[in-house]
């Protein structure tokens, strides 16, 4: 029960930031009342699968995992925040990154490495993250939502994600992705 209210309250929360530049629509906000932690829906993700969960019943964007040599190769990963989908912990495959340099968080969208920019970050400070980040494609027309809890530090300069949420929205549709990772150098 605690870790379901948990998660409501880091969904309010990531749903709620909304002070966007002028560029961003947040018109069709998904209110809370329409989305549910459902953290028991993805039994597995194959690697390099999409993912799909939407809310909403508009544009649908397929949300794929990549791996750290795939990050690589698009010019990203060093020090920053990688997330996996929950239930593949423990696996090689990552849903999200973003680094400490600007514009520097990827996800892989359609088969394609796409890069987003940061438009609000509020939260604890941690390896140039927060607990709160929201950011925008470069098309503008898709808007990422990252909330996170901080776990355990790890082994050299890192820190556990225990617990978090991704919100992806396209057009008027919501995706929703209960994650976990990590932060570090």
């Amino acid at each position: 029960m605690m870790k379901n209210t948990s998660m409501l309250l880091l969904l309010s929360m990531v749903l709620g930031c909304s002070s966007f530049t002028p560029q961003v629509d947040t018109a069709n906000t998904l209110p809370l009342t329409q989305v549910t932690p459902t953290a028991t829906k993805n039994k597995s993700i194959p690697d390099n699968q999409p993912v799909k969960k939407q809310l909403g019943n508009s544009t649908f964007t397929d949300i794929n995992t990549f791996t750290i040599d795939e990050l690589f190769a698009a010019k990203g990963g060093g020090c920053g925040m990688t997330l996996q989908a929950k239930a593949a912990k423990g696996t090689k495959n990552f849903l999200f990154f973003n680094g400490i340099s600007p514009n520097s968080m990827l996800i892989k969208i359609n088969n394609k490495m796409t890069r987003f920019s940061l438009v609000e970050a509020v939260g604890n400070d941690f390896y140039g993250q927060k607990n709160f980040q929201i950011f925008v494609s470069e098309d503008k027309k898709i808007e990422v939502r990252i909330a996170v809890v901080q776990g355990q530090r790890g082994e050299i300069e890192s820190l556990g994600i225990s617990t978090g949420v991704m919100l992806v929205k396209t057009g008027d549709s919501f995706q929703e992705l209960a994650v976990i990772g990590d932060a570090g150098c």
